[in-house]
């Protein structure tokens, strides 16, 4: 029986069991076998965690995916931004419309 089967055979029975825990599609770090539900966060733990066990690839691999976390993070920080500006501004004209 595989992971994946034994893992939905569990839920069936009991639904909290393992359904957090051990998600049926893990990657797993090989160096201290922490579980991440995505290949990217594995990348990103591998490079921040275990800088010294990597080897070439998996160093342009994390330079890669460091990249394309501070862009996703900097779009994130432009549209906070404007959205704050925006429930500013809105703020301020309700208190101008009500209070004048």
């Amino acid at each position: 029986m595989t992971e994946t089967t034994r893992g939905a055979t569990d839920r069936r029975t009991e639904p909290n069991a393992d359904a957090v825990s051990n998600p049926p599609e893990s990657y797993a770090c090989r160096v201290c076998g922490r579980a991440f539900p995505e290949s990217r966060l594995l990348v990103l733990h591998r490079g921040v965690r275990h800088a010294n066990a990597l080897t070439d690839g998996e160093k342009e691999a994390y330079v890669e995916a460091y990249r394309e976390e501070e862009a996703e993070l900097h779009s994130f920080r432009i549209r906070a931004l404007a959205v704050l500006v925006v429930l500013y501004f809105g703020v301020l004209f309700l208190y101008i419309g009500f209070a004048g």
